[in-house]
């Protein structure tokens, strides 16, 4: 839908408001304003900002998740109802979006709905993880408790993808300045060294005719080339989006892949491991904490299996002995399940493996960013120095000629 920036009155008070809110058309947000108690006095249409279901200005991030969860329970434990305090915090908040998804859920619970069924109803923006522990907390009186225990989760979570964004940055930029080098030498500078070679009649090295190849191929199809990468990486993020086969069939991919592989197994047993200790915490029964944590674990792999461990615990095994005959789970996290079993603490366990998981991933990233540093630094000499000795040694030839 289209999004519209407003600037308009209050009824009560005449205090002047501006905001955006999305809409069918002009009319539809009007009377939404209206229903909000607002006199429009500036209306502009913002257009479309999704692209294949995304909406790239207003992306909502884990920090403004982590933000709102923190300050609802600090509202909610002062004594504040919920309805003054997501107004309380729609008023605080920046992200447009999520400022127009407060607002609805606000007239959806002043319409006598819960907050866990207005937090289902925006699944796109909180994860079934808000729902789930906002049910919990509802049904126990805890929801002041389990809002700062999910804000603490969503928070090792962001350090853990941090951290694995940190470890890629580098070698992203020299890999970038390495194919940025080499393409300006072959694109630019060979070309006008070859009328050079041609007009001597000079015999060529190999390594010399290769990349005088390669600089023809990039001239004459370089763009063509470029197309085609970049419309099969739209292809392939569309059917990322649309189909579970292809996002299935790229987790089994990454966790086959050489170190790397090995690195998001163990980001995704550390997210699972949070996420699942967090719910049985809150209160959440087994089986429903299981399949909660299969639609927020964020790899189709992982997923699958944690719902096939959610029916056998359904058909009457025990949570450990279903995550030992798994083959995606470590056999430490099966033990240590059972150990909770036998002492009724399995939440406890589960974060006792999940602090070992974090701290082993700080170790493995740091050893990998010290490790791919050099060995980026000798390919990027290596690729440099070939085309720089491609390029000299016939000249050199040349010169000794003369």
């Amino acid at each position: 839908m289209p999004n519209y920036s407003y600037q308009a009155r209050q009824k009560t008070n005449g205090r002047l408001v501006r905001g955006q809110l999305e809409a069918k058309s002009q009319t539809e947000a009007i009377k939404e304003l209206r229903t909000r108690g607002l006199l429009v006095t500036k209306l502009t249409a913002q257009g479309r900002s999704r692209i294949g279901g995304f909406n790239l200005l207003n992306r909502i991030q884990t920090k403004d998740r982590v933000i709102f969860a923190r300050q609802l329970a600090v509202m909610i434990k002062a004594g504040l109802p919920i309805l003054p305090a997501l107004r309380a915090i729609h008023d605080q908040t920046e992200n447009p979006r999520l400022k127009e998804t407060i607002i609805k859920m606000a007239r959806q619970i002043e319409g006598g709905a819960s907050l866990s069924a207005s937090f289902k109803r925006y699944e796109s923006v909180f994860p079934p993880l808000f729902a789930s522990v906002a049910k919990v907390g509802e049904k126990s009186g805890q929801l002041d408790q389990v809002l700062t225990d999910l804000a603490d989760q969503l928070e090792s979570d962001a350090e853990i993808v941090s951290k694995t964004k940190g470890a890629m940055i580098y070698p992203a930029i020299v890999l970038t300045a390495l194919i940025g080098v080499m393409i300006l030498i072959t694109v630019f500078i060979i070309p006008q060294l070859l009328t050079v070679f041609e007009d001597a009649e000079a015999s060529l090295p190999v390594s010399t005719k290769a990349i005088l190849a390669i600089s023809n191929f990039i001239r004459a199809y370089g763009v063509y080339v470029l197309v085609s990468v970049i419309a099969l990486t739209v292809f392939i993020r569309y059917q990322l989006h649309r189909s579970l086969s292809w996002r299935l069939n790229r987790d089994r991919l990454l966790l086959k892949l050489p170190v790397f592989g090995s690195f998001i197994r163990k980001v995704s047993l550390t997210r699972f491991l949070g996420i699942m200790s967090t719910l049985l915490k809150a209160g959440l029964p087994m089986i429903e904490a299981i399949r909660t944590s299969s639609e927020t674990v964020n790899n189709e792999v992982f997923s699958r299996e944690l719902m096939k461990i959610a029916k056998r615990v359904e058909a009457g095994e025990s949570f450990s002995t279903a995550l030992q005959s798994s083959k995606e789970f470590p056999p430490m996290i099966g033990q240590m399940a059972a150990i909770g079993e036998t002492g009724g603490a399995v939440e406890d366990s589960l974060q006792t493996v999940a602090g070992f998981y974090q701290k082993d991933l700080a170790n493995q990233t740091r050893n990998l960013s010290t490790a791919i540093e050099p060995i980026l630094m000798i390919v990027m000499a290596l690729g440099v120095g070939l085309i720089v000795s491609s390029v000299m040694t016939p000249i050199y030839n040349l010169i000794s000629t003369q």
